[in-house]
């Protein structure tokens, strides 16, 4: 019998299009009304924007590791497996619980993810900033459009999903915005 999570899960990963189109429109609707009318500024004031921006950024941090924990407990598992390390029953049934339950999640938190980045550039650099660059807001834009070909690769795999090489640039342009995203961190401290 499925848990509520594992169905939420399946829900999520089927209607994970539909959904991915509502939420970007949804910031780019934030975005675009913001610069035509300025409401974020008026709602709150400049000397907490940049608090805003940054607790958007810690929430795409927190989300953004949900995402890539299904990498590294699927990775885990499986070096455990080929080492032939004895695997307690709990703990096999546990990881492949939670290995696919990460794998229907995983898309659905990757759009999210990059919708929260998208707001959290938007809020540091174009309001906090007054669109002015900074090496702080560089390195940000360096991981955003890092992420933007994560995301990109993701939805071909969706929709290819048996050419594996876009698999292989999915994982290695995401260790790519990880770096990129160390980078980034270390700067805007």
């Amino acid at each position: 019998m499925a848990t509520w999570l594992e169905n939420l899960a399946k829900v999520a990963h089927r209607w994970v299009f539909v959904l991915a189109v509502a939420l970007v429109s949804t910031v780019l609707a934030v975005v675009i009304s913001n610069q035509r009318f300025h409401w974020i500024e008026s709602l709150i004031a400049f000397e907490r924007i940049g608090k805003l921006g940054g607790s958007i950024g810690k929430t795409a941090f927190i989300l953004g590791f949900a995402a890539t924990l299904y990498y590294g407990v699927r990775e885990t598992f499986v070096m455990l497996k080929k080492s032939q390390a004895p695997v307690p029953v709990w703990l096999d049934g546990w990881a492949k619980y939670w290995i696919s339950l990460l794998r229907l999640a995983h898309p659905l938190l990757g759009v999210i993810v990059f919708s929260v980045v998208v707001l959290h550039g938007y809020v540091m650099w174009q309001i906090w900033a007054g669109g002015n660059f900074s090496f702080a807001v560089e390195t940000g834009l360096m991981a955003a459009t890092i992420l933007s070909i994560v995301a990109t690769s993701g939805l071909l795999i969706r929709s290819m999903p048996k050419l594996a090489k876009l698999r292989y640039v999915h994982r290695l342009v995401g260790m790519l915005f990880v770096l990129s995203f160390v980078i980034h961190r270390i700067v805007a401290d």
